[in-house]
């Protein structure tokens, strides 16, 4: 019994702290979805960019800026960060955010 729901927990169950961290997040922090096939969009860390787990579109961190209508804080942001925006504003020492931006309420 203990063995089966091993097996279940690891194909079924949600790492809800992955599920945040992982997760593409317009500037409201709404989950965005891909403009191809609905799907919800993921944040791939290792890679940088954004991606559809269901149909396999893949997001550049300028395309992401466009899709969700956002305007960086900078340069940088757009060019050298690696992290998911707009979640990493909770903690970017990079700029001074607006501290009325919805993602730090």
């Amino acid at each position: 019994m203990r063995k089966d729901r091993d097996e279940y927990n690891k194909i079924y169950k949600l790492d809800m702290n992955e599920e945040w961290t992982g997760g593409a997040y317009d500037e409201e922090g709404e989950a965005v979805f891909c403009d191809i096939c609905g799907g919800e969009l993921k944040w791939d860390q290792a890679k940088g960019e954004w991606h559809c787990p269901e149909c396999g579109q893949v997001m550049s961190r300028a395309v992401y800026f466009d899709y969700i209508g956002a305007e960086p804080p900078g340069t940088e942001c757009l060019i050298n960060c690696r992290e998911n925006y707009p979640f990493c504003k909770k903690y970017c020492d990079r700029y001074l955010i607006d501290p009325r931006d919805p993602m730090l309420e």
